[in-house]
């Protein structure tokens, strides 16, 4: 809860019986304690951020409590939920859970365009293929033998076939980026029922590629997800304050609802030079009119800037980016004034196909990710017997070695054309640190070896020294030519150690030309 609250409490039929206003977090007692009102609600009345001020914050929440037996919480996935016909999907009920343990009964049903049952199945996971177009929905009812019962909705969309993109490095190296060196890209998009950029029927014109530098700070894992993270940078904030608000409870990406779909209004809006100002009002004060005659609730608590970026994030649905890079080139990359180079290249291509046999156009994606070259040893995907820990009154992370043998690894590193790898390390012999080498291994820490290290020797320094004091060690690695994406391991070697380890890493800096650089 919110700023100021004041949680109200009735009896079993309805009667008033208790109030307590409080301000921060409320910790509820045991529910099943609680004198709940005849509807099984405990209604708390939020006032906002201030007390008896007419906050637009404001609200009245009511949670619900059920007594007694709880209803199973159903999970559907699907392997496949778009293509062409005839196609084979793979349903499963995965992550279906009973907070009471019961035994579980699955019904799945599959409906027909028309609404009418094709087949049903009582197993928790299911296969179906679709024969014919169109859009079907496939249901599962899981039912607890004691009167508890949920229902998931799933729905499916035969007789168009996702466009399949590919985003290639042709010259360079696919993992990584050099600060003011380039690239070499190309894109191509293939579509079953549209055709090919490469041979006919998609016109380069309607392929979006992008290529964006995204500061340091954002969870890699997010990266990681690709296109489901980037379906466009500059309007992914807006995305996810759309996300965290109410616009879900009546709006789609494509399917209709109690309002008009996303994709609906960017196809309005898209063109008009007056959109932003116009939806941006329009979201903040409410109406209607336009749609139909359900009105859409105003938002006036919304901050300008985020409504802002919901807006921008709508109508880039069905805009091309302004920036469009054609489909293939050379890109060089350059860090934007004032910011970090430990920030990652995210490059991006977009296709919204032209839709087939009734379905509406399908819109795939492909991200590539480029990472600056030189990585903090602190940030490796996985470690063993490092001691990872941040300087004191610095934010610099770093890694200590504690024993002959301790690693560190990153996940699928593009090797091309990398001669060497080159460590910044140091290992203070005033602590006991007494230095070692490195060894960069592929696959495991008992892998094979492709290089080591020239001797990280100790010396006398202090480690929470500011870094233009610190004198660290480079040490180079000359690599064995190997080609492609390798999980690279890095195993640190020496002798001694104790408590205070064998040595400190810093930075690890893959190498272009085998030569130490800082």
């Amino acid at each position: 809860m919110r700023g100021w609250i004041m949680v109200v409490t009735m009896d079993k039929d309805g009667n008033y019986q208790s109030m307590e206003p409080f301000m921060g977090s409320y910790k509820f007692s045991n529910p099943i304690d609680m004198e709940f009102s005849k509807d099984g609600d405990l209604y708390v009345l939020e006032y906002g951020t201030g007390w008896f001020t007419g906050n637009p914050d404001a609200r009245l929440v009511r949670i619900e409590y059920t007594a007694g037996n709880r209803n199973p919480q159903v999970k559907v996935a699907a392997d496949k939920t778009q293509g062409a016909v005839p196609f084979a999907a793979k349903f499963t009920s995965k992550g279906t859970i009973d907070y009471d343990k019961d035994d579980l009964k699955y019904k799945w049903n599959v409906i027909s365009p028309e609404g009418k049952s094709l087949q049903t199945f009582n197993t928790p996971d299911m296969d179906f293929t679709f024969d014919k177009p169109g859009v079907y929905k496939v249901e599962l009812t899981v039912s607890d033998g004691k009167g508890g019962e949920s229902v998931s909705t799933t729905e499916i969309q035969a007789g168009n076939e996702p466009p399949q993109l590919e985003f290639a490095i042709t010259k360079g190296n696919s993992g990584f980026f050099f600060p003011g060196q380039s690239f070499d890209y190309q894109v191509t998009v293939n579509d079953k029922e549209d055709g090919s950029t490469e041979s006919s029927g998609i016109s380069p014109e309607a392929v979006s590629v992008t290529i964006d530098y995204l500061p340091e700070g954002f969870d890699k894992a997010l990266i990681a997800q690709g296109h489901k993270f980037a379906d466009n940078l500059a309007t992914s904030l807006g995305k996810t304050l759309m996300e965290k608000s109410d616009c879900k409870s009546c709006h789609t990406l494509d399917k209709k609802s109690i309002g008009p779909t996303y994709t609906d209004i960017s196809k309005k809006y898209a063109t008009d030079p007056k959109a932003p100002a116009y939806l941006t009002k329009k979201i903040k004060e409410g109406g209607g009119g336009v749609w139909g005659e359900v009105m859409m609730a105003a938002h006036p608590s919304l901050p300008d800037k985020d409504v802002a970026e919901m807006v921008k994030y709508i109508l880039s649905l069905t805009q091309k980016p302004a920036n469009s890079l054609p489909l293939k080139g050379s890109y060089t990359t350059a860090i934007p004034k004032g910011q970090s180079d430990q920030g990652v290249f995210i490059l991006r291509a977009a296709y919204t196909d032209m839709g087939a046999n009734g379905i509406p156009g399908i819109r795939s994606e492909k991200v590539m990710v480029l990472r600056n070259a030189s990585l903090s040893a602190a940030a490796a995907d996985e470690n063993a017997d490092m001691m990872i820990m941040k300087i004191p009154g610095q934010e610099v992370k770093i890694a200590i070695a504690q024993k002959d043998g301790a690693w560190l690894s990153f996940e699928q590193v593009d090797l091309s054309g990398m001669a060497a790898v080159t460590f910044i390390a140091n290992a203070p012999g005033n602590y006991g640190m007494t230095g070692g080498t490195v060894e960069v291994r592929l696959g495991s820490p008992t892998g094979e070896l492709i290089g080591t290290s020239s001797p990280i020797t100790p010396a006398e320094m202090k480690m929470d020294a500011p870094p233009s004091e610190m004198k660290p060690s480079i040490a180079v690695a000359p690599l064995k030519p190997t080609p492609g994406k390798q999980d690279v391991y890095f195993v640190c070697k020496g002798t001694g150690g104790g408590q205070a380890g064998l040595f400190v890493l810093i930075q690890v800096m893959f190498q272009g030309g085998g030569k130490a650089t800082m």
